[in-house]
């Protein structure tokens, strides 16, 4: 399954940085100059959204998910969303030891706007034999 993840560059980005060299899959690039997105298809490096006021990048820390799970699901209060906003996650930057350390790679998540003022994160792991547990965090874009 392809994944989605999120790189921040200070500028509007050239094609090479799409290439993933990690395995994730194809990047959505944030120009933190603008706040503009990015993502490339077969006709080169598209504008997602944005502007100045179009994209906000936040972080959470989705704590706590029992080691029994293979599926998690949180809700996030955040007084930007709408139940119209278009939103993007992507691992975060790990504070701590304990946090984005899965037993296994397999971790996809998704992040979808609730009613206004809610976010809904969904974690979930494809193998029967894996299992989520711990801490995750989380970036995701608001455009």
């Amino acid at each position: 399954m392809s994944s989605i993840w999120v790189v921040l560059n200070n500028g509007i980005p050239d094609a090479t940085l799409f290439g993933s060299t990690r395995g994730e899959g194809t990047p959505i690039i944030i120009d933190t100059a603008t706040g503009k997105g990015y993502f490339i298809d077969a006709n080169g490096v598209v504008t997602l959204f944005g502007g100045t006021s179009g994209a906000t990048v936040k972080t959470v820390l989705i704590g706590s998910v029992p080691y029994d799970s293979q599926n998690h699901q949180q809700v996030i209060a955040d007084s930007d969303i709408t139940p119209a906003s278009n939103v993007i996650a992507s691992w975060g930057a790990a504070n701590d030891l304990d946090e984005n350390t899965p037993e296994f790679d397999d971790v996809t998540f998704i992040a979808y706007p609730g009613i206004a003022g809610f976010l809904v994160i969904r974690l979930s792991c494809a193998s029967s034999f894996d299992r989520l547990g711990g801490q995750y965090r989380l970036n995701y874009l608001i455009g």
